[in-house]
């Protein structure tokens, strides 16, 4: 359980409040920010552009992704099973094939859809290091418990965090996160 006085915990943006999603995700990949039930609090341009005003609505209501077999893919729990580690599907949605990552990130969900064949390489690889602490972040820990799960001191992950960040040029670790989830550095 993480500890609500963590310095390194950040609180949840509230219900329909604006995060600069700018340069923190690929323009044209729908970035959505949902509680454990589902329930969209954060969204980024692409995804308004594109599924229309989804902030306090179900992600399965909006999304409503079908595998390109045709069957269906996001459910009324799926915000509840959602874990790390999830695999990226391809998906259709709006009549377009996307990339979907579901990952799940403390007590929020995180689900990104990025255009396949979108060019968002240019990107430098981030370290096998670099790499397993952004999979411990997108997992909702703090640096300190990262630290401990690696043996790291806490000024090592915030020295990797810092470079995370900078490799994939956002400036928060839950930007970190959709942008390795829709680049698929994650994979793998």
């Amino acid at each position: 359980m993480l500890n609500s006085h963590d310095p390194n915990r950040r609180p949840a943006p509230a219900l329909g409040s604006k995060i600069p999603w700018e340069a923190r995700v690929p323009r044209k990949t729908i970035a959505l920010v949902t509680d454990a039930t589902g329930k969209v609090e954060s969204a980024s341009p692409s995804a308004d552009a594109t599924l229309g005003k989804v902030v306090g609505q179900r992600c399965v209501d909006i999304v409503d992704a079908r595998g390109l077999d045709g069957t269906t893919v996001c459910t009324q729990t799926c915000a509840a099973s959602c874990t790390d580690g999830t695999p990226a599907v391809e998906v259709r949605v709006k009549g377009k094939t996307w990339r979907m990552y579901c990952a799940g990130a403390g007590p929020h969900r995180t689900v990104t859809l990025a255009p396949t064949g979108e060019d968002i390489d240019g990107l430098p690889p981030l370290s096998p290091r670099e790499k397993e602490v952004l999979i411990l972040v997108a997992a909702g820990l703090t640096n300190a418990r990262i630290a401990r799960r690696l043996d790291l001191s806490r000024a090592t992950v915030r020295t990797h965090i810092e470079h995370i960040l900078s490799k994939l040029r956002v400036r928060s670790r839950s930007a970190a996160v959709a942008r390795a989830m829709a680049s698929g550095m994650l994979e793998g």
